[in-house]
């Protein structure tokens, strides 16, 4: 008869913690890669400019497919320290993206909406984030529609689009290059 002994040892902790520090990574990649596709589904699309008057009887009348852009109340003071009214000679008009399509943006010097979009990974939950950042509170109605407003949504479509290579992206984790998976390497071979 012979008598064998064997200890087993399943470190929980120290594979989980090497598993969520090797997963950093493909989490931060996944939703740089919806936020992405979220950018690029916004189309520029700039206002025009008509020559004419923006108010009274004689004003522009607005083109088929446009909304008349609102300018905003007020004016400014010149240096004479006279006020100027806003608007006058010159009308805007903006272009509404269809129902159900992502929003345009119509900012030209900086990116508007699009520069709203961000992406991060929070390590406490361990969970990839992507979306509208701060000061981007009206721009929810873009997502989600609301009272007057159409849908026109931006970040769902681009997460169904990804949700298909989120596997592709963890399938090769290399825990034993975390330090936690070099840890549990030094205590397995430690005799």
């Amino acid at each position: 008869m012979i008598a064998v002994r064997t200890k087993t040892a399943f470190y929980v902790k120290e594979i989980l913690a090497a598993v969520q520090e090797a997963s950093r990574d493909p989490l931060e990649r996944a939703a740089q890669n919806v936020a992405r596709d979220a950018i690029a589904s916004i189309k520029h699309e700039p206002d025009i400019r008509v020559k004419g008057p923006s108010r009274g009887k004689n004003r522009v009348p607005t083109p088929p497919g446009y909304r008349r852009r609102r300018i905003a109340k007020g004016g400014f003071k010149t240096d004479d320290g006279r006020y100027q009214a806003v608007g006058g000679k010159v009308s805007y008009f903006r272009k509404s993206s269809p129902r159900g399509s992502p929003p345009f943006t119509h900012v030209q010097h900086r990116r508007g909406l699009r520069d709203m979009i961000k992406w991060a990974v929070d390590p406490k939950t361990n969970s990839g984030l992507a979306g509208l950042g701060r000061g981007a509170g009206p721009m929810k109605y873009h997502e989600w529609g609301g009272r007057r407003r159409p849908r026109r949504p931006f970040m769902r479509p681009a997460m169904t689009k990804e949700r298909g290579r989120f596997a592709g992206l963890f399938r090769n984790l290399k825990l034993a290059r975390t330090r936690s998976g070099r840890a549990l390497n030094a205590r397995r071979f430690k005799r």
